[in-house]
């Protein structure tokens, strides 16, 4: 928060549990479960306005040790359950009077919720505020059913239908973690307001520690780390870096993730968003590293190609740790790890580079390699989610022909973004019926492109991450640069695939007799088969994201 409340703070703490003894003294992640309470208060209030009231000595000493107001209550009869019994009102009124200007707002503080934050505080306040109620107590926004049990052991639903996950027919559990009232809702006999409602808190910062297990699991919470990837995907620049970023996400579940998308990437910010990630956009005058920075990450995962030096000692000097993908920009050597599937060689100590450490999508692990053919049956044609050059249809009209002499399907692929799909969709509107069926059309992308890579004999791509998963499954290809930067991706000619000249400066006539002869050479096909079976990309997972859970380790 940006600025303190006028409020006062009451933190009720007894020494004694009898679901977990000395709970509120015990270490949780190397602190007092009480000190988390007592941060949060001097977060939101000033300390001369936050009073713990505790039957034990100890409690009472990490509060005065903290600097707020420990107030020790040695008679347990006496001890407030609630606001506005025994000593509650009198230190309300008395520090009124000291500070000659009444409250805001008095907020009854649980100390058995370590996970929320000084932002739940101010938002519930703000909403409490915005409204005509007197009081918003805090709730978990993790819809339940509920059954009540009756006397006779049976049990009565508490809702009225059974709905889907979707569904609004749910009940929401009351926490401890708060209670929030307006001032002119308290009288000197204690709270007298009528209307209070339910703040929804997040799943993640409603946990109330009522039990071992709720201990275990709070502590599992605050040992994650704040990761931020920081992607780009547009368009022009495709989507491929946006896939491997939610690909690396997903094996990151102890952390809390969020992802900023630089200027110009809403197509990325939708597709993560279907994920269910928190997605930020860069402002349109707001430079990268203040995006990135105001979300106080322990680690910054940049999967944006280039980056300049002064954005990464902008990220170190905040004691930021850093990864970057396939960065050949200055502030790749700057970067604590700089991980280069796509090119060769290393050309810093702090880069990875190689297809052991390429990241293979969860769908290759369970397909398998076919054994080559005697025939061409199938050839599929596949440049990435955007294909800004327009290649889908280029070759598409190349192999038309080339399809009807020998008898195979081409598979063409357009990707999400694909912002040539209708010129091609038109283009095969046009073609006689027989060309037609000769093309399997597929818009829009697909979730089983491994499976159609495995049905084809030879592929035609670009010289991107399709290469790996092709030669994965051990498929032949022509592999055409569409950019310079991906002339520079030679790992398909070390493979022993076809690599041919940038796009631009390849003429038809060359391109078609590449493929011709691949279509009509069976031994050379069967060579480029065996070839690809020398490489293993098993281990490229756990190579990177070992590594990341090191520099992790060390923020």
């Amino acid at each position: 928060m940006k600025s303190r409340l006028n409020a006062a703070v009451f933190i009720p703490a007894m020494g004694s549990c009898h679901q977990i003894p000395r709970k509120f003294v015990r270490l949780l992640n190397d602190r007092p479960l009480i000190s988390y309470s007592i941060t949060l208060a001097l977060e939101i209030a000033v300390s001369k306005d936050v009073f713990l009231l505790t039957d034990d000595e100890e409690i009472q000493l990490i509060g005065s040790r903290a600097g707020v107001r420990s107030i020790l209550i040695q008679d347990r009869a006496d001890f407030p359950r609630v606001f506005g019994r025994a000593y509650t009102i009198d230190l309300l009124l008395k520090r009124e009077e000291a500070r000659k200007r009444p409250f805001d707002h008095v907020i009854w503080m649980g100390a058995s919720s370590p996970l929320v934050r000084a932002r739940d505080i101010g938002q519930a306040v703000w909403y409490l505020d915005e409204s005509s109620y007197d009081a918003v107590f805090s709730t978990s926004e993790e819809p339940q059913r509920s059954w009540m049990r009756r006397e006779d052991r049976t049990f009565l639903p508490a809702f009225n239908e059974v709905q889907n996950a979707m569904g609004t027919d749910f009940m929401h559990k009351e926490t401890g973690a708060f209670f929030i009232m307006k001032r002119r809702a308290i009288s000197p006999q204690g709270y007298i307001g009528n209307l209070a409602r339910p703040f929804l808190l997040p799943e993640s910062h409603s946990l109330e520690i009522c039990s071992f297990n709720d201990w275990w699991v709070a502590e599992k919470i605050l040992r994650r780390k704040q990761i931020v990837f920081v992607v780009t995907g547009s368009l022009q620049i495709g989507m491929g870096h946006v896939f491997r970023a939610l690909m690396l996400a997903q094996e990151l579940t102890d952390h809390e993730i969020q992802f900023v998308c630089t200027r110009g990437s809403e197509l990325a910010g939708k597709y993560i968003a279907e994920d269910l990630y928190p997605v930020f956009y860069q402002g349109t005058n707001e430079s990268l590293t203040t995006a990135v920075a105001h979300l106080s990450p322990d680690l910054v995962i940049n999967d944006i190609l280039d980056t300049d030096a002064s954005y990464m000692k902008a990220l170190k000097d905040r004691h930021i740790r850093v990864v970057n993908f396939e960065d050949r920009g200055s502030g790749g050597p700057v970067a604590d790890l700089c991980i280069n599937a796509l090119y060769l060689g290393h050309s810093a100590p702090n880069v990875l580079s190689g297809y052991k450490y390429f990241w293979l999508r969860s769908e290759f692990v369970t397909a398998k390699p076919q054994p080559p053919r005697e025939k061409v049956r199938a050839v599929l044609v596949t440049f990435g989610g955007t294909d800004d050059r327009n290649m889908t249809l280029r070759l598409i009209r190349l192999l038309l022909p080339l399809a009807l002499e020998h008898s195979f399907k081409i598979i063409a692929v357009a990707g999400p973004g694909n912002v040539h799909r209708h010129q091609t969709e038109r283009f095969l509107e046009q073609c006689p019926s027989r060309q037609r069926k000769a093309v399997k059309w597929i818009a829009n992308g697909t979730r089983q492109i491994s499976e159609h890579m495995s049905s084809c004999d030879l592929a035609i791509c670009s010289a991107g991450r399709t290469v790996y998963e092709l030669t994965a499954l051990r498929v032949p290809a022509v592999v055409i640069p569409v950019n310079e930067r991906e002339e520079q991706h030679t790992f398909g000619k070390n493979a022993g695939m076809v690599f041919l000249p940038l796009y631009s400066k390849l003429s038809d006539q060359k391109l078609l007799a590449c493929i011709s002869e691949l279509v009509s050479n069976r031994a050379m096909r069967e060579k480029i088969h065996k070839k690809l079976g020398s490489f293993d990309f098993s281990q490229g997972k756990r190579n990177i994201t070992s590594k990341i859970i090191e520099l992790l380790q060390q923020t």
